[in-house]
């Protein structure tokens, strides 16, 4: 209860009057301190469960190695990294999934593909382990090979989900593959059931206008099937810059500040950049 509100302190205290303390109390005040930005305080918390005699379990592993994403030591991540193989449970989809995105964030994408690869020779993958290489590819611009591990997952029978193709989007606007990407936009309603959401057509816009077809990009934001929010301007405002394209981005900057005028000078700013001098 108090880790949810937030109360760290509080939850601390209630956990440190339990007796005994089993994995799941341990797991329960591990995950609230690093919601709570306490990543520091986890590991020496997950030292301490240890020094008292209690068995760690993929959860327990999974939150840890959260902590060590938010820290991105390296160091500190390849030992807790070794202690879940020790334990036999670096090829469990719990931790192994946390182990990539772990892997992905410290900017080590071999390690990540390694231990995905790991989890394929162990177990059946849901589509959430999955995701998570998708997007350790995607994030260190590897759109091709995103493209490939999708096209395998698929084979396999998983179905992706919405976070699937926002990441299959992202991997294909950062790598200029345009074609591939309005296929997975479209294949989301068609051969997924997948409704888009607002999200998606902004990655949908990002992915035209870094392709230097702004007039689609706008198009879209007209055509979408509700109201398009400050995201979905703002994107098509930010590729605008990139291609110099003056007109069209005085227009999102304009619909901008008439949506929400605190956006006034971030949106002056990006237009500056575009108008010529």
């Amino acid at each position: 209860m108090y880790a949810r509100c937030g109360c760290l302190l509080e939850a601390a205290a209630v956990f440190n009057k339990l007796t005994p303390k089993d994995v799941v109390s341990w797991n329960a005040m591990l995950t609230a301190t690093v919601e709570a930005g306490e990543a520091e305080e986890a590991l020496r918390l997950h030292q301490r469960m240890r020094a008292e005699g209690v068995m760690p379990d993929a959860a327990t592993f999974a939150v840890v190695v959260a902590a060590c994403s938010a820290l991105k030591d390296e160091a500190t991540s390849r030992a807790v990294h070794t202690e879940v193989a020790a334990r036999g449970l670096d090829g469990h989809p719990v931790s192994g999934t946390a182990l990539v995105c772990m892997y992905a964030k410290c900017g080590r994408l071999d390690d990540a593909t390694t231990v995905f690869e790991r989890m394929q020779r162990h177990s059946v993958l849901a589509v959430a382990a999955w995701n998570s290489i998708l997007a350790a590819l995607a994030k260190h611009g590897h759109g091709a090979t995103a493209v490939e591990f999708f096209r395998v997952m698929t084979m396999a029978y998983v179905q992706p989900d919405g976070i699937t193709i926002t990441v299959m989007l992202h991997a294909c606007s950062h790598s200029g593959l345009l074609a591939t990407g309005l296929d997975y936009f479209l294949s989301m309603l068609h051969d997924f059931g997948l409704a888009p959401t607002a999200e998606h057509y902004a990655c949908l816009i990002d992915l035209l206008g870094r392709a230097g077809v702004g007039a689609e990009a706008e198009e879209v934001i007209r055509g979408m099937p509700f109201a398009p929010d400050n995201v979905a301007w703002k994107t098509l405002l930010a590729s605008c810059q990139t291609s110099k394209d003056a007109g069209r981005g005085s227009r999102a900057a304009m619909q901008l500040i008439r949506m929400d005028p605190l956006l006034h000078d971030s949106s002056y700013v990006l237009l500056s950049n575009i108008l010529p001098v």
